[in-house]
């Protein structure tokens, strides 16, 4: 009697199908292969099952999509999971909203600081500047020049001798 095994025209069962050899003796029997249905003893007898028509094996939320000898169930934008109904289900995808904020929040305090400090470094160097300007002023005899416009009484700017001829 035939067994389960390889002959020389092939695998007792053919595509699609399983072989089981027989508990009660020698024999086989054929069986179509999940995802498959029909008469397993015809050349072309086991068929794809539409699992979507067939029984609806999602979560309500899921897309049924059928292939060939499988089925698959994908959730909707913004969920995860399988969508099976045995599976994980279709479940909302984490928000990453927390990471937006720390991400915003750092880079306008490293902004604020960097604006901080370079306009402190601004205003340190007009002072540097003003404090350089006072020390030449008191170098070059600026206090006496003062007094001695103001001893006068000069008026604003100079004064220019006109000749007519």
């Amino acid at each position: 009697m035939r067994r389960c095994q390889e002959n020389t025209t092939g695998y007792t069962c053919k595509a699609n199908r399983e072989c089981q050899n027989s508990t009660n003796g020698p024999g086989y029997h054929c069986h179509c292969s999940s995802g498959y249905d029909r008469n397993p003893y015809l050349s072309n007898g086991c068929q794809d099952i539409d699992e979507c028509k067939a029984s609806n094996p999602c979560v309500e939320k899921a897309a049924c999509i059928n292939h060939v000898g499988y089925f698959n169930c994908s959730c909707p934008e913004g969920y995860e999971g399988d969508g099976r109904r045995e599976g994980t289900c279709c479940s909302p995808k984490p928000s990453n909203s927390g990471t937006i904020i720390i991400t915003l929040g750092i880079t306008i305090s490293l902004l604020v600081l960097l604006l901080g400090g370079s306009s402190l470094l601004l205003g340190l160097k007009r002072k540097k500047l003003v404090r350089l300007k006072e020390k030449f002023f008191q170098q070059n005899g600026g206090f006496m020049l003062q007094k001695q416009i103001s001893n006068r009484g000069m008026l604003k700017g100079p004064r220019f001798l006109i000749r007519i001829k």
